[in-house]
């Protein structure tokens, strides 16, 4: 039984993690304005030769030497955000090949921000609850939030603040102007907390019964 949670557990997380890289594609396709957990990616992406993943990677790197430099101290779960941040680049990358939007319309720049945003939304609520490696976006948060004393949601807000204070700077100092910041980013900003919250309270019965003690054991 315990085996089969655990199985359960795997499934979860790695199908959260496709839909949550899935999301931030879509994110970039829409044209209405990236997430700010996206932006920074989405900027250096722009002005660089990097590809979108491999800016994702840099930038979820850079999340995990933050989160090092905090605890000052080795956690396993920070150690292995290092090979996800590489393995989530090279899924968005991906993805990236093979979806092409060419000049979608205002509709259809609605349902992909949409899309964007449940399925960045979904992912994440199933990367978190299944307690294994968190996305180091997440992760720096936490430290975020260990380093500033404040609660989760507080400090969430504030490493936004930061990731799009960041964003401007990189775009101006780039090209003149601001990159990836729109209406789509500010809908993003209010809806995916929301959704995660209202997911969280709809299935989360079903995420403790998959994720429960013996689970727990087995982890350790």
């Amino acid at each position: 039984m315990k085996y089969n949670k655990m199985a359960q557990r795997i499934v979860i997380y790695v199908v959260g993690v496709l839909l949550l890289a899935l999301g931030v594609v879509l994110n970039t396709k829409c044209l209405l304005g990236v997430s700010t957990t996206n932006s920074v990616p989405f900027v250096i992406s722009k002005i660089s030769s990097l590809t979108l993943g491999s800016a994702c990677t840099v930038v979820y790197l850079a999340d995990v030497l933050f989160q090092c430099i905090v605890y000052r101290k080795v956690k396993i779960k920070v150690l292995l955000q290092f090979p996800f941040s590489f393995v989530f680049g090279w899924i968005v990358d991906f993805y990236n090949k093979f979806i092409i939007i060419s000049n979608p319309d205002i509709a259809m720049r609605s349902v992909l921000l949409i899309l964007a945003i449940i399925f960045i939304s979904v992912g994440i609520s199933m990367v978190v609850n299944m307690d294994f490696v968190p996305n180091p976006p997440d992760g720096g948060v936490q430290a975020l939030s260990a380093l500033t004393k404040l609660p989760f949601g507080r400090a969430k807000l504030f490493y936004d603040g930061i990731m799009l204070a960041v964003t401007v700077i990189i775009s101006l100092t780039a090209s003149g102007k601001i990159i990836g910041i729109g209406v789509g980013t500010i809908v993003a900003f209010f809806a995916i907390g929301n959704i995660i919250h209202f997911i969280n309270k709809q299935f989360g019965t079903w995420f403790r019964s998959v994720y429960d003690k013996e689970s727990q054991a087995v982890k350790g």
